[in-house]
């Protein structure tokens, strides 16, 4: 059971450690910390701003959130930056007393000569990713003969179409590079991203300051939440990519004076989009640069949001409050989307973990006793599945339309990210997520692709199935490699994963690799390099015969118990996926009308980084630098800024709402021993790479 304590009192709690008292509250990374999986009172949290174990965990965990305008943009080059790339370099220090500096222009590094790309594969003489695995690769080419500007050509800008051509950068396994020459590469595309953000930046600073986001091509901005979002995001990837006057400029919109994020827009402000993008926004910075005042500025910001949760009689939050009167509400009906109502647990338990008060712990555990205690599990009649709706009224779902993308994504990477956030002390969490994947996705929803057999997750509707696909879902894969292997990092052959994971574990790898590949598949089957919103795949023929090797690949799994004699054994990923040559375009999926927009979403990098990151492979690497080189090409806007695209099919690319947030990725060599750091298209998402 999770008994419901409430407080009596709202008011944070002391930051000093009171000696004796003791720690009801689990660790996080072996920090003391919190971790129950019940309610907790004001007696657990008296006393508990421990500003040590705050400044311990601060250099072994790393947070994120998302946000789906340059906010996007930004979050999805940080990944780039984080997986791929990012040279070590300090992190600018923050100086609570210094006046930051004002926003400016050009403050990375100003983009000059830029020139279009030209054509790699003439450039280089073969034909470019003829081998989607880079450690497979053949060496072709000598380090002395290498022409450098064929591997790193992110200088460019969008060429006429009537030019274009693939023009994907071979893989650096190709040629024959010494370390020192590797290095060098990465270094030069760490860069790029560096220069991508500053061009977001600048271009957001010039025609958009203080709104929500740029609209880059008509030049103005634009608001649906009211509170600077770009401005938040951009805090934590100008902190990890090392921009100290982007930092101190969004610092000072911040908690300067006059004050920036002051809600008080007449407007329904929605309670899990500004959960996961300014509280988990403020957050994040506050993790990494130490400044309180970005941790007052959250807890200012979730206080504004907590009648949503107090006034509900159900558990499930509303999904609105307005911001002048504070008033909670459902505008347009009582439905509420299921991941907006269960996307909020890692955020507020955090935040309550560094203040000391329990309310936005009590919060968020009240979601997860109306859904899985009042009266029952509310998941069991779907196998572990939710459909995407909730009555905010009644705390029920809704209709029977189950998925893993749009109103229902996050649900389940917040069941897992909750285990891990609290150092796995809450295993009803894992247990939860486990039940919905092996129950519930395995025995429902895994299709396969025809011709290329590519593993896909298929949406069902009253029992019916449909090879619909949202690029929300290329998530998964990610999810599924961190909770597989709780952050660590394993060998990529079968003989040494079994040394280290179970039979279970090695599975949910396999899984997450698949699933991996059919996103990249996503950018690399369409003519631009960019995956479409939605696609739609086509079917394998014979499902009978899918089923039936799928089932086979799970009992050789559950059936692993000797490392020494069965890992020979064991199924490897994509061993029976075709290869897909570069132009060879919608191979295996169409894309309708309505669905061909890109809107620069950060879910398939976050993928490639979180495997890049335990696995080591290249490829991953490989595969998010061809995505970053796609969006500099059709997505950047000379004047400042990157747009989304209306088509990725074709050639034509203009403006819809978003630009794009960047993400940032780690390059440190994949076989260094080291932490890990994530930022994360959707949420504070927590990425725990122990030290081993």
């Amino acid at each position: 059971m999770l008994p419901l304590h409430r407080t009596t009192s709202s008011a944070p709690r002391a930051r000093t450690a009171s000696p004796g008292t003791t720690t009801r509250l689990a660790s996080v990374l072996g920090l003391s910390g919190f971790a129950r999986s019940d309610f907790v009172d004001d007696d657990d949290f008296k006393g508990r701003r421990l500003r040590q174990r705050a400044n311990a965990l601060r250099a072994r965990l790393r947070l994120a959130r998302p946000a789906p305008t340059i906010a996007v943009v930004l979050v999805t080059m940080l990944l780039v930056y984080y997986v791929f790339l990012s040279p070590s370099s300090p992190s600018p220090s923050s100086n609570a007393t210094q006046k930051p500096q004002p926003p400016a222009l050009g403050s990375i590094l100003t983009t000059t000569s830029m020139q279009p790309i030209s054509s790699i594969a003439s450039a280089v003489g073969q034909t470019a990713g003829a081998s989607l695995d880079p450690s497979s690769a053949a060496v072709s080419t000598s380090s002395s003969t290498i022409d450098w500007s064929v591997l790193d050509d992110s200088r460019s800008l969008p060429v006429d179409t009537a030019k274009f051509s693939h023009n994907y950068p071979p893989f650096l396994s190709t040629f024959a590079l010494s370390d020192e020459d590797r290095r060098s590469v990465w270094d030069s595309r760490a860069d790029a991203v560096k220069r991508a953000l500053s061009h977001a930046w600048d271009g957001y600073v010039q025609y958009a300051w203080g709104e929500d986001e740029l609209k880059p091509i008509s030049k103005e901005g634009e608001s649906w939440l009211h509170m600077g979002l770009t401005i938040l995001d951009a805090l934590d990837t100008a902190w990890v990519l090392g921009n100290k006057t982007i930092f101190n400029a969004a610092l000072n919109w911040v908690v300067g004076e006059p004050k920036g994020l002051t809600m008080d827009a007449d407007v329904n402000a929605n309670v899990f989009e500004t959960t996961i993008r300014v509280v988990g926004g403020l957050l994040s910075a506050y993790n990494m640069s130490g400044d309180d005042r970005l941790l007052k500025e959250a807890s200012r910001v979730a206080d504004k949001f907590m009648p949503a949760y107090e006034k509900s009689s159900s558990g499930i939050p509303y999904n609105s409050i307005h911001l002048q009167s504070g008033q909670p509400s459902n505008p347009g009906g009582t439905m509420s989307s299921t991941s907006e109502a269960t996307t909020v647990q890692l955020e507020l338990k955090y935040l309550s973990h560094l203040t000391g008060d329990p309310k936005y712990w009590n919060a968020a555990q009240k979601v997860s006793k109306a859904l899985f205690e009042a009266p029952s599990d509310k998941t069991s009649r779907f196998d572990g599945l939710v459909p995407v709706f909730l009555d905010h009224r009644s705390g029920e779902f809704a209709g029977n339309e189950i998925r893993l993308g749009s109103r229902a994504d996050s649900y389940y990477e917040y069941l897992a990210k909750q285990y891990l956030l609290t150092n796995k002390t809450e295993p009803f969490f894992l247990t939860q997520y486990r039940y919905a994947l092996h129950s519930g996705i395995k025995k429902h929803l895994l299709m396969r692709s025809e011709p290329s057999n590519l593993l896909y997750i298929r949406e069902q509707n009253n029992g019916k199935k449909s090879e619909k696909f949202d690029h929300l879902v290329c998530y998964f894969g990610g999810t599924l490699a961190l909770t597989a292997t709780k952050g660590k990092r394993v060998p990529m052959d079968a003989a040494g994963r079994s040394k280290v994971l179970s039979g279970l574990e090695m599975e949910e790898l396999y899984l997450a690799e698949e699933l991996a590949r059919t996103c990249y598949e996503m950018y690399h089957q369409t003519a631009t390099g960019l995956a479409s919103e939605i696609v739609f795949w086509n079917r394998a023929k014979d499902e009978k015969r899918v089923a039936d090797e799928m089932e086979k690949t799970w009992k050789a799994f559950e059936g692993f118990s000797d490392p020494g004699t069965d890992a020979a054994k064991l199924p490897v990923a994509l061993n029976d996926v075709n290869d897909v040559a570069d132009d060879d375009l919608e191979r295996d999926f169409s894309i309708h009308p309505m669905d061909k927009h890109n809107l620069l979403r950060p879910e398939a990098i976050e993928t490639f980084f979180v495997l890049f990151r335990i696995t080591g492979n290249e490829k991953y690497r490989e595969w998010g630098w061809r995505v970053f080189r796609s969006f500099e090409q059709w997505a950047k806007v000379l004047s400042g800024g990157y747009t989304s695209l209306v088509s990725v099919p074709t050639f034509n690319f203009q403006t819809l709402k978003f630009i794009h947030k960047e993400q940032r990725n780690d390059a440190s060599s994949p076989n260094t021993k080291q932490n890990g750091v994530i930022f994360l298209g959707g949420d504070i998402e927590i990425l725990l790479l122990a030290l081993f």
